[in-house]
């Protein structure tokens, strides 16, 4: 299923506009008529009143109808700026992948499209959107929120490994609809149809009698491509790691990873217990433990490297 983000674009923050419409009055020297100054008003006694910038503003919003209130209204548009519709990677990486084969066909019309050009237009897509997620976590310029109703507002904020775990899982989930087992025997189906409709056709005298052949899609394929973008994920996370002040001071500090270091022993071993029952289940209870299996490696995948052991290391 796919993740829908909501954040600023290309690092855009709501600027509030620098516009005073009071100041702007006196600026212009605006004299407005009054009212004793009117036909209405010449006869009637003046009162005279003074009302703040305040009130002024509470009374034109209690007698004008769909009146708003400004401050209001400035809070709502910077909420809204920093919660925006983003696409998400799914869509990206579908629409990206899209244009690169076009591109191709483009240069050399006789061109063929082999698996392994698609290969390397995926994982250069997931690449790019991979090095953005790090790159704007780090520099503070990437906001992302995903909707969640528990929260205040309605959204939660997402951290950066929160980000690379949806973007592997979505870029797992297209790889697999891709490449993937269940893809080939759609492909199959598909052939074995379109061919029986050729052999009609050829049988009445019609058609261009050509047929067709699934892609063939080497065994392990998908797998390969979801291993690749982990590893790559990983690499990401050792090279942009920082040096904190705190790490600086180990002359005089002590880092326990202990508790970390179980947490991730546990979960090894859940997933070679997981790979061991998979071996020996029925194919429904397979699917089952794929989807849990899954889980546990894209929580390896976030848990085993020396960034997420520093900062859950108990200081001493």
């Amino acid at each position: 299923m796919q993740v829908h983000l909501f954040g600023n674009v290309e690092g855009f923050h709501y600027q509030r506009p620098q516009i005073n419409l009071f100041d702007l009055a006196k600026e212009q020297n605006n004299q407005p008529v009054k009212f004793k100054d009117t036909e209405a008003g010449k006869d009637l006694p003046v009162i005279k009143l003074n009302i703040s910038e305040e009130g002024l503003r509470a009374l034109h919003g209690s007698k004008l109808h769909g009146s708003v209130d400004l401050e209001a209204e400035q809070k709502q548009m910077e909420f809204y700026a920093e919660h925006q519709p983003i696409e998400n990677f799914r869509n990206r990486l579908s629409r990206e992948v899209q244009d690169e084969i076009a591109k191709l066909k483009e240069e050399d019309p006789d061109k063929n499209i082999t698996i392994e050009d698609k290969k390397n237009i995926i994982m250069n897509s997931f690449q790019t959107m991979a090095k953005e997620v790090v790159s704007g976590h780090d520099d503070g310029t990437r906001i992302r929120y995903i909707a969640d109703p528990d929260s205040e507002d309605g959204y939660r904020k997402l951290s950066k490994e929160d980000e690379l775990l949806i973007l592997q899982q979505e870029f797992d989930d297209y790889v697999e609809s891709r490449f993937g087992l269940q893809h080939q025997k759609e492909s199959e189906m598909v052939a074995k149809a379109v061919n029986r409709l050729q052999d009609i056709k050829l049988e009445m005298g019609r058609g261009d009698i050509r047929y067709y052949e699934p892609e063939k899609i080497p065994e392990g394929f998908a797998e390969e491509m979801q291993n690749s973008a982990k590893s790559y994920v990983a690499s990401l996370s050792e090279s942009g790691k920082k040096v904190s002040e705190d790490s600086k001071k180990s002359e005089s500090t002590t880092m326990n990873t202990d508790r970390v270091d179980r947490e991730i022993r546990e979960l090894k071993e859940k997933k070679a217990r997981l790979e061991q029952e998979m071996n020996m289940a029925n194919e429904q209870k397979k699917k089952e433990i794929a989807v849990e299996l899954r889980q546990v490696e894209m929580e390896l995948v976030q848990k085993d490297n020396d960034t997420y052991r520093r900062q859950h290391a108990v200081i001493s």
